[in-house]
C-alpha cells in the first residue's frame, strides 16, 4: 500500500470518528437539555464559546468530579460541585 493511500485510509477513518464523536454528544446533550441550561454561561465563559468543546467537556466523565459526568452532577442538583469545578479550571487550579 503506497504512503498517499495510507494516509487517505487514515484520514476517512479520522473524519469518521469525529462525526461519530459529533452524533454522540448531540444526543448525549439532548438528553441533559435542562442541566445545560443551568450552567450554560459559565461553562461558555471557561471554554471561550467553543460549544463542542464545552458540551464535549459536559457529558464526558471528570476525574476531578470522581469519575462522574457533570451533566449527571447537574442533573441531581450538584450545580454548585460542577460550579466549583469550572472556577478550578478556569484558573488552572487542579489540587
Amino acid at each position: 500500500m503506497s504512503a498517499r493511500l495510507q494516509k487517505r485510509k487514515q484520514y476517512r477513518k479520522f473524519l469518521s470518528e469525529l462525526v461519530l464523536n459529533q452524533r454522540l454528544t448531540e444526543s448525549m446533550m439532548k438528553k441533559s437539555v435542562d442541566g445545560w441550561r443551568a450552567i450554560e454561561s459559565e461553562v461558555m465563559r471557561v471554554f471561550g464559546n467553543d460549544r463542542m468543546a464545552a458540551q464535549a467537556w459536559f457529558i464526558t466523565p471528570a476525574i476531578a468530579l470522581d469519575g462522574n459526568r457533570p451533566a449527571d452532577l447537574v442533573a441531581n442538583g450538584n450545580v454548585q460541585l460542577v460550579r466549583d469545578h469550572l472556577l478550578r479550571l478556569q484558573y488552572c487550579v487542579y489540587t
